[in-house]
């Protein structure tokens, strides 16, 4: 987009720059933090805050006891649905009989 704005809100780009504000306040900060006492971070640079426009969302990753919860409701559903379908099967099979 080459606009100051937003066609649609009107103020995405005023909020990506607030943000890059921030990320630049932040680093100020860890800086004088860093030049008031050196050890503050374990002697190591203080830590940069980066800024990227359009950046990818966080990857959604399911808990382990999710999944399992997940299979085990798709087995009790096979289990029912095969169960119900066996009971049809056995009253087809003998309502044929009763009419031979």
């Amino acid at each position: 987009m080459k606009g100051e704005n937003c066609p649609f809100c009107g103020v995405v780009l005023k909020h990506q720059a607030r943000a890059a504000e921030h990320a630049a306040l932040v680093n100020q900060v860890f800086q004088q933090q860093f030049d008031r006492n050196p050890g503050v971070f374990g002697g190591a640079p203080p830590p940069q805050i980066g800024y990227t426009v359009g950046a990818a969302p966080p990857q959604y990753v399911e808990a382990p006891a999710t999944q399992a919860a997940k299979r085990t409701a798709f087995v009790i559903i096979a289990v029912v649905v095969g169960v119900i379908a066996l009971a049809f099967l056995i009253v087809g099979v003998a309502v044929l009989f009763m009419f031979l």
